[in-house]
């Protein structure tokens, strides 16, 4: 049974790995990180959650900051400061974070999101006629920032 668990558990965080991979991915290839990577992200901390022994009200909590941060985020949307996906993907990632690690979660997405600019600056002054799409794939920043918070320091017990 233990081994049964376990492989749930690993499912879980491979799920969560795998959707923000190739939410950053999709934002890169054509700026749309599709709702389905979201979902993903956020459902699949559920069961790792269950089997790591997290008690009802951890869980709440690190929903609750989910949604609180979907509100910001949305508001952010609706005043064109970030994209859609990027609105969805943050609130999803930082259920995996917890109230512990939403802070450094989110300025380590700024410290990536900032040389990720630099280096979308630096790539656009040398191709000035390339065609590729305008933004910033800040999905890259997000996705990154959560699997490094999540490899370097679990969350889960």
């Amino acid at each position: 049974m233990e081994t049964l668990l376990s492989g749930i558990y690993w499912l879980s965080v491979a799920a969560f790995a795998g959707a923000a991979v190739y939410g950053a991915y999709s934002d890169v290839r054509s700026r749309i990180i599709p709702n389905w990577v979201s979902v993903v992200v956020a459902v699949s901390f559920l069961p790792a959650a269950l089997i790591g022994a997290s008690d009802l009200y951890d869980i709440l909590i690190r929903y609750g900051i989910g949604l609180a941060l979907l509100a910001v985020c949305a508001l952010l949307f609706a005043r064109g400061m970030i994209g859609g996906g990027d609105a969805k993907l943050l609130p999803a990632c930082s259920v995996w974070m917890g109230p512990q690690g939403v802070a450094g979660f989110i300025i380590l997405t700024a410290i990536i999101g900032g040389m990720l600019a630099v280096i979308a600056l630096i790539s656009r002054k040398k191709n000035q006629d390339d065609k590729t799409p305008q933004g910033l794939p800040y999905g890259v920043a997000i996705s990154l920032a959560a699997i490094l918070m999540i490899a370097i320091k679990p969350v889960l017990p």
